[in-house]
């Protein structure tokens, strides 16, 4: 008797997203040149787009009846998206101004494997500006409120990575200052206690009322010579010896450790300031492709060397080319991976590059369909 052939089933496709990609896609470990060659690349990347935020944000200020100090070059079409939605997008320019300054910095830490701490405080008041553009009456709804959360999570890893670096210095140091303790062996006590003055009296004034030869025994009438009184009101307070052993630490370990606490608690306060708008509930929310591709990543928390800068772009237009490296197959547009950064404070201090993933992951899921077009959108000095 024949048999009927299987039936084949089709798959529904992801809710809110593309198909999660077969495959982890890894780039490899760029070389110290490439990443070189990417911070530069994105730096100049950042400073257009800062710029761009900066005049259109003018330009919105004057308003309509008043001529900015500095025209618009392109200059939008009346109607377009970028005449229509000039305030957002000049806040969505700069927080996209941020995330590339910042990957860069990230980029150029990756030519060494070590953290310059200088280099990232040239950040910090951009950022600042960046976070008073969101934090404001204009950002409505929790799709805006979610840059709100990613701004504060760049900083929050920021600082996670500076505090990690320092950290691992100052432990290095830590035998400088195990060699300036001096052991200190505390005196015994009971060392200067005689036997006699331990009974409560003094051999030469004791009765030895049958006592045994050498064993001074108090009289019963005997008073004590000294009763013991309360302390005067205005005595000075008993001066306790130290706990343990103290000694001078080198003011640059000092100030190194204090400056290791201080990103600490600086991380910590952004990343709780940050899981107030932007969490796993929030970006499945509202923004639902983003949201599947983290679900559909394959990668790990310490692999965000593998990821390419320009692969994150949901629906990225035609002709967008990344900077790729070879290696796997590159992934379509969308379908990027994308991994929820770990914990803050780990040991190498990871999570930089994925958060400016998952930030440019947003800011391309919510204006591209508005025509926000990122670098190709960008207002340019007239040549003129």
């Amino acid at each position: 008797m024949p048999t009927a052939p299987p039936v084949v089933l089709a798959t529904a496709p992801t809710p809110g997203g593309p198909e999660p990609t077969s495959f982890p896609h890894r780039r490899g470990k760029p070389s110290a040149a490439d990443f070189t060659r990417f911070h530069e690349h994105y730096s100049l990347h950042g400073k257009s787009l800062k710029y761009s935020a900066e005049i259109r944000n003018q330009a919105a200020s004057y308003g309509q009846d008043h001529q900015p100090p500095r025209k618009l070059y392109p200059a939008p079409l009346p109607g377009s998206p970028y005449a229509v939605h000039a305030q957002l997008f000049s806040r969505l320019e700069a927080v996209d101004a941020l995330l590339n300054f910042t990957y860069a910095m990230w980029c150029k830490d990756m030519v060494e494997n070590k953290c310059h701490h200088a280099l990232w405080d040239t950040i910090d008041q951009f950022l600042k500006w960046v976070r008073s553009r969101w934090e404001c009456s204009e950002t409505r709804g929790d799709q805006q409120q979610a840059f709100i959360g990613i701004i504060r999570m760049v900083e929050a890893y920021i600082y996670s990575r500076k505090a990690a670096f320092l950290n691992t210095a100052n432990a290095k140091r830590f035998g400088e200052v195990d060699k300036l303790v001096k052991p200190q062996v505390p005196a015994d006590p009971s060392a200067s206690i005689s036997p006699a003055t331990s009974l409560g009296g003094s051999s030469q004034h004791s009765v030895s009322n049958g006592s045994p030869a050498g064993v001074a025994c108090p009289s019963p009438m005997a008073k004590p010579a000294n009763p013991a009184r309360p302390p005067a009101a205005n005595a000075a307070p008993h001066s306790h010896p130290p706990l343990g052993p103290t000694v001078a630490i080198p003011k640059d370990l000092y100030d190194s450790l204090q400056a290791a606490h201080n990103c600490s608690t600086r991380s910590a306060r952004a990343m709780a300031a940050a899981a107030l708008y932007l969490n796993l509930p929030v970006l499945a929310r509202c923004f639902p492709r983003t949201a599947a591709r983290v679900q559909a990543g394959q990668l790990r928390p310490d692999e965000e060397v593998q990821v390419d800068f320009e692969q994150d772009e949901c629906t990225r237009p035609d002709g967008v080319a990344g900077l790729g490296l070879g290696g796997d197959p590159t992934p379509g547009p969308g379908e990027g991976q994308l991994v929820w950064p770990g914990p803050l404070n780990s040991h190498g201090g990871e999570g930089v590059a994925w958060v400016c993933l998952l930030g440019r992951a947003m800011i391309r899921e919510m204006g591209y369909p508005l025509g926000y077009r990122g670098l190709e959108g960008r207002l340019q000095k007239d040549p003129r």
